[in-house]
C-alpha cells in the first residue's frame, strides 16, 4: 500500500519473559501461575496524510518517529486435573497485558499511545493411548476487543475532533475476538527426549470494512507447530519450538472508500516464529 510518499509500513514485535510457579496440590489437582513480562517494539512510517489534514491530535507524533519500545505485564493462571490414568483436563486464563504508552506515536495510537494486548481463556483435554504418547485438543478465545487499538474503527473522513487519531475514541484496527482450535501430539522417544507437533485453526480477526486494517493484515488462519524437550538431568531441561503460519489471503472492499482513494484491497500474510525455553526444577 502506498500513502503519499513511500511504502506504508507498520511493525509490532514482542519479546516475552515468563517466570512461572506450579504446585501439585494432590494426585488430582495441579495449579500454576506465571508473570508475563512483555517488551514490545512499535514502528510506523510513511503514513503522511495526517500532516496535510486535521486527522490527528498530534500530527508531529503520527508517523516516521522511529522505533518505540515499551514494557508491559500480565498474569497467567492455570489448572490441570488428572481424573483418570489416561485422561487429563486443563484450563488457563491470562489477563490483559497492560502496556506503557508509546510516547513517540501518541498522535496515531488511540488514548495517546495506549496499546494493551488482549486477554485470553482456554480449555483443553489430553488423552494417553499409551505411556509414551499423548494426543491433545484445545480451544482458546482471544479477546482482541479488550484494547482500544484493536477495537476502535475508522468510520469516515474527515474525522470528527473527538475521533481523531490518538484520541480516546481514535481509529484502530476494528479486530474481532478470535476463537482458535488446536490439536497436537507428543511422543517420548527416550526418557530424555520428547518430540511434539500440532495444528491450529482460528478465524482471521480483521474486518475488511476497516481501511486502517490494511496496515496490519492479520490474515493467517492456520499454523503448524513442531518442537521438542531435552532433559539432561533431574533438574534441567531445554525446550525448542517452531511455528509455521500457512500463507493466506483475504480480499474485500474498504470503508471509508475515500481513504487515500483506495476502495478495495487484498491482504496476504504468513507467520514464522522460533522459541527457546529453559526450565530449572526444584
Amino acid at each position: 500500500m502506498r500513502l503519499k510518499s513511500g511504502i506504508a509500513r507498520l511493525c509490532v514485535a514482542a519479546l516475552l519473559a515468563t517466570p512461572s510457579w506450579a504446585w501439585q496440590m494432590n494426585c488430582v489437582h495441579s495449579f500454576g501461575i506465571a508473570l508475563n513480562i512483555a517488551f514490545v517494539r512499535f514502528d510506523q512510517e510513511n503514513i503522511e496524510f495526517a500532516a496535510q489534514t486535521p486527522v490527528s491530535i498530534d500530527p508531529t507524533r503520527f508517523t516516521n518517529r522511529g522505533a518505540n519500545w515499551q514494557e508491559g505485564v500480565s498474569i497467567r493462571f492455570g489448572w490441570i486435573g488428572q481424573y483418570f490414568d489416561c485422561l487429563r483436563l486443563g484450563m488457563t486464563y491470562q489477563t490483559k497485558t497492560y502496556m506503557g504508552h508509546f510516547n513517540k506515536y501518541t498522535g496515531f495510537i488511540p488514548d495517546r499511545g495506549s496499546l494493551d494486548l488482549p486477554s485470553q481463556f482456554g480449555f483443553g483435554v489430553a488423552y494417553h493411548p499409551s505411556c509414551d504418547v499423548v494426543v491433545t485438543a484445545e480451544v482458546v478465545k482471544l479477546f482482541w476487543r479488550d484494547g482500544k487499538w484493536f477495537r476502535n474503527i475508522l468510520t469516515s473522513l474527515p474525522i470528527a475532533n473527538s475521533n481523531r487519531f490518538g484520541a480516546n475514541n481514535g481509529p484502530g484496527l476494528d479486530w474481532s475476538d478470535q476463537l482458535i482450535f488446536k490439536i497436537g501430539g507428543a511422543w517420548d522417544i527416550w526418557d530424555c527426549l520428547t518430540l511434539r507437533m500440532g495444528f491450529n485453526y482460528g478465524n482471521a480477526p480483521p474486518s475488511m470494512g476497516n481501511a486502517l486494517g490494511v496496515l496490519m493484515p492479520e490474515a493467517v488462519t492456520q499454523h503448524f507447530t513442531f518442537g521438542g524437550t531435552y532433559v539432561w538431568n533431574c533438574w534441567n531441561e531445554l525446550t525448542i519450538n517452531y511455528v509455521h503460519g500457512r500463507n493466506h489471503t483475504i480480499s474485500g472492499q474498504l470503508d471509508p472508500p475515500d481513504f487515500n482513494q483506495v476502495t478495495g484491497s487484498t491482504w496476504r500474510m504468513w507467520d514464522r516464529s522460533f522459541g527457546v525455553a529453559y526450565s530449572r526444577l526444584f
